[in-house]
């Protein structure tokens, strides 16, 4: 049984040591270079797509889903998880005409 621990061990303890040589690139990275090739796929499609017009397009319903978004984190955050957030979202437009 002391045999089989100290096997796991070293296994342990070696893995650890490739691991620790190993090159890490930090998640937002990864997220800003997929951002940017999804752009330019866009772009290539389109030309218009880096209009000024359509970036500011963009950018005005991204305020809308980013403050839902808030929202709901924040209650997830504290602990309440209300699931409810689509239907308010999705009523908000309507109600805001009248």
């Amino acid at each position: 049984m002391a045999e089989a621990k100290n096997g796991e061990a070293a296994n342990a303890q070696e893995t650890r040591r490739r691991l620790a040589g190993r090159v890490r690139i930090p998640p937002v990275y990864i997220t800003v270079a997929l951002l940017v090739v999804v752009g330019l796929a866009f772009y290539l499609g389109n030309p218009n797509f880096l209009s000024l017009f359509n970036l500011n397009t963009i950018i005005s319903f991204s305020a809308i889903l980013l403050m839902v978004a808030l929202g709901q984190m924040c209650t997830i955050l504290i602990g309440g998880i209300d699931l409810s957030v689509g239907g308010w979202s999705r009523s908000s437009p309507s109600s805001s005409f009248f």
